[in-house]
């Protein structure tokens, strides 16, 4: 895995998403799976990200930022 990349925890409730986004009858570019809402255009992501610019969204934005202050430890 390359060490910038973020892991991907599959909600607990996956399928009841994506149930959720197929009967949704809003217009929409995709559903986040953070907020579990729908996300309306391209214009609701968090600038130069593909995170949808919900509460949730943003804490997922700020942990990533703190990862990536944090130095780290390397074995020999």
């Amino acid at each position: 895995m390359n060490d910038d990349w973020v892991s991907v925890k599959v909600p607990d409730d996956f399928d009841g998403m994506l149930v959720a986004w197929t009967e949704s009858t809003e217009p929409n570019v995709g559903w986040c799976l953070l907020c579990n809402s729908p996300i309306p255009t391209e214009a609701d992501f968090i600038p130069e990200t593909n995170t949808h610019d919900c509460d949730a969204g943003r804490m997922f934005e700020a942990d990533i930022a703190q990862m990536q202050r944090k130095p780290r430890c390397r074995g020999n």
